[in-house]
């Protein structure tokens, strides 16, 4: 393991991502602060994050700043759990999107075609900020 933790900054470069060795990289950071009370730790919820907690508790738990006894020191990423319920429910619908991702590559490949698109669009003065947007 190959890391610095100084001035809050956070770097390793590890041979793997296993629990055991993310949960050394945490412990090692901690020690090099001085942190003795830690709370919690947010993560995604890669399988690996729960070794790590694991490996964090056994490790930490004899520490004399443990905080109401690691019961929350597991905390799952919001940001991250919305990021997975926005894709799950974009899932179903990846077969209209991709259609109209097509649509706009098409007219946009060819500078008749989006000038033809253009027109129509003036024709039918529809309110329009731009040209169109592969993505939104």
């Amino acid at each position: 393991m190959i890391g610095s933790c100084k001035k809050n900054l956070i770097f390793f470069q590890t041979s793997d991502h296993k629990g055991e060795t993310i949960s050394s990289a945490i412990e090692f950071c901690l020690l090099d602060w001085g942190i003795e009370n830690l709370f919690t730790v947010i993560h995604d919820n890669a399988s690996a994050n729960d070794v790590v907690i694991t490996h964090l508790k056994e490790k930490i738990g004899d520490w004399k700043g443990v905080i109401m006894r690691n019961n929350y020191l597991h905390v799952r990423c919001n940001a991250h759990i919305l990021n997975l319920i926005v894709k799950e429910g974009l899932s179903e619908q990846n077969e209209l999107i991709s259609r109209v991702r097509n649509v706009v590559k098409y007219v946009k490949s060819s500078s008749a075609r989006a000038a033809s698109f253009k027109s129509y669009v003036e024709k039918i003065k529809l309110d329009t900020n731009g040209l169109l947007s592969l993505d939104v």
